[in-house]
C-alpha cells in the first residue's frame, strides 16, 4: 500500500478516546480500529476492507484520509464503479459502491463524535 501524507494536527483530547497504537501509527488506523470495534465480526472485516480501499486509494492520490474532501469520496466512487477491481476483474457492482460509500459515512461520523476531525470528508459522504 502507498504511504500516507502526514496526518493533519488533530485535537490531544480526541486522540486520548482511541485505542492506543504502535509508536508512530497515523492516527487513521486507530480510528479504523476504534470505528470497527462496535460491528459483528462479518461486518467489521466488510469494513475494513472498504477502509482498506479507502486509505490507499487517498494514499495513491496523495491526500491524507483526514483531508479528503467530497471532489475526492466522488471520484473513489466514480472509479470504483468504472474500473475493474482486483478482487473481481470486474467493475465494483452498484450495492458494493454503496456499502462502501455507507461505511465511510459512518467512519467519519465517528471521527467527528470521537476525535472532533471536523469539517473533513465526514461532512460530504
Amino acid at each position: 500500500m502507498p504511504v500516507l501524507p502526514a496526518a493533519p494536527v488533530l485535537p490531544a483530547a480526541g486522540l486520548e478516546r482511541l485505542p492506543a497504537g504502535p509508536v508512530g501509527v497515523d492516527p487513521v488506523w486507530r480510528l479504523v480500529a476504534a470505528f470497527l470495534v462496535g460491528y459483528p465480526a462479518a461486518t467489521a472485516r466488510a469494513y475494513l476492507g472498504d477502509l482498506r480501499a479507502w486509505i490507499g486509494w487517498c494514499a495513491e492520490q496523495g491526500v491524507h484520509p483526514f483531508t479528503a474532501r467530497r471532489h475526492h469520496v466522488d471520484h473513489w466512487a466514480r472509479q470504483l464503479a468504472a474500473v475493474p477491481q482486483p478482487a473481481t476483474g470486474r467493475p465494483a457492482a452498484a450495492a458494493t459502491v454503496a456499502r462502501r460509500l455507507s461505511c465511510l459515512s459512518g467512519f467519519y461520523d465517528y471521527g467527528l463524535r470521537e476525535v472532533e476531525l471536523g469539517g473533513r470528508a465526514a461532512d460530504r459522504c
